[in-house]
């Protein structure tokens, strides 16, 4: 493991904010770009250091704005424990929109969350079940990057403050 950085989350996703500004943070904190949106293959870490080139086909480029707005709207880091705890939520939340290869990503985090961080990975699928997530509004994208952070948790039916006070970002985020 590298560094174990805890960043605050209201500090960085306040619900005052834009969901654009609430992902222009995100992006900017782990080192990420809005390129990535449109790659077709993308650097993803699997465990122990390892990471893999997996193809990015269009139904995970349509996806992987809206996981990153819930990363914003939850508050879950970028560490293991933290995609791991997002994907479950998602699960919990419903993968209908997304096709056969996100939902098995997704699944794969689930399962890599079980082994790993069981207690947080549990306790995120049970966090507001029920209430829907932002991969079936892929067409509203800009629109809801105008929305208050706020407003779009309590819509998910979440405090508006998120789910998690603090979150760890991956090994590879800048300082």
């Amino acid at each position: 493991m590298g560094k174990r950085r805890e960043r605050p989350t209201l500090d960085t996703y306040p619900p005052t904010i834009t969901l654009r500004e609430g992902r222009d943070r995100y992006l900017a904190e782990n080192g990420f770009t809005m390129d990535t949106y449109t790659e077709t293959s993308s650097r993803v870490p699997v465990m122990f250091g390892i990471h893999v080139r997996l193809p990015s086909p269009l139904q995970r480029r349509q996806a992987l704005p809206m996981h990153d707005l819930h990363h914003v709207v939850t508050g879950y880091g970028t560490d293991l424990a933290g995609e791991a705890e997002i994907s479950a939520w998602e699960t919990s939340r419903g993968l209908g929109p997304l096709g056969l290869y996100v939902r098995s990503l997704v699944l794969l985090g689930d399962t890599q969350g079980m082994l790993l961080r069981p207690r947080r990975t549990w306790r995120a699928f049970r966090a507001a079940p029920g209430k829907g997530s932002l991969f079936g509004r892929f067409d509203e994208y800009e629109t809801l990057l105008g929305r208050k952070v706020g407003d779009v948790r309590r819509e998910l039916g979440m405090s508006e403050n998120g789910l998690v006070t603090s979150r760890h970002l991956h090994d590879d985020a800048p300082e």
